[in-house]
């Protein structure tokens, strides 16, 4: 589980890359993402929330 970044934080202001090809590192990215947004118990988390500069966002589909 990662720690979800909150308002001000400088991640949340950078500029994200773009996700060319999906890694071993990419999966884990997403797999830990799912984690978090479970434990918190949210709707949607965009990869910077999680500290992670990357172009991704994951939804729940309830």
């Amino acid at each position: 589980m990662r720690r979800i970044r909150i308002y001000g934080e400088e991640v949340l202001r950078k500029k994200t890359g773009e996700v060319k090809d999906i890694d071993e590192g990419i999966v884990r990215l997403i797999k830990s993402m799912k984690q978090t947004l479970q434990k918190a118990q949210g709707l949607g988390l965009a990869a910077p929330q999680v500290g992670a500069s990357k172009r991704i966002f994951i939804a729940l589909d309830k």
